[in-house]
């Protein structure tokens, strides 16, 4: 999915050019970014996670997230998506970006049937496809 599918419609302003980005997964920690993912930079308890979009882009990150536009230095020379409320813009696309996994795994699940287990049942289940 790139950035323009993921923020169609949504409250965040994506920088020219940004809209093919493609993201592969999301992070809200630094630590946690794989190649391709979104790292979205919120605000924390502690600490603001805009202060870790550089680590994001060294670990592979393809674009951050951000309440209010990132330097190119500090967002790591990542484009920086814009939101006026980004925890809010990154629930709402999470829940766009993990659709299709959900349904796909919903999919899956309904082809299988697990029958009860017999009065002697020995601690294993088998599922037979339907």
């Amino acid at each position: 999915m790139n950035l323009a599918q993921l923020f169609a419609g949504l409250d965040a302003r994506l920088p020219e050019g940004a809209g093919r980005v493609e993201v592969r997964s999301l992070a809200v920690d630094s630590r946690a970014v794989d190649p391709g993912a979104l790292f979205a930079a919120l605000p924390g308890v502690t600490a603001d996670g805009t202060r870790f979009a550089a680590q994001a882009a060294q670990r592979g990150a393809a674009a951050v997230l951000s309440g209010r536009p990132l330097s190119s230095g500090e967002a790591g020379g990542l484009p920086c998506v814009v939101a006026g409320s980004p925890r809010k813009v990154f629930g709402l696309a999470a829940a766009r970006f993990l659709t299709p996994v959900y349904d796909l795994y919903r999919r899956r699940i309904a082809r299988f049937q697990i029958e009860a287990p017999p009065a002697n049942w020995d601690g294993v289940f088998t599922a037979e496809e339907k």
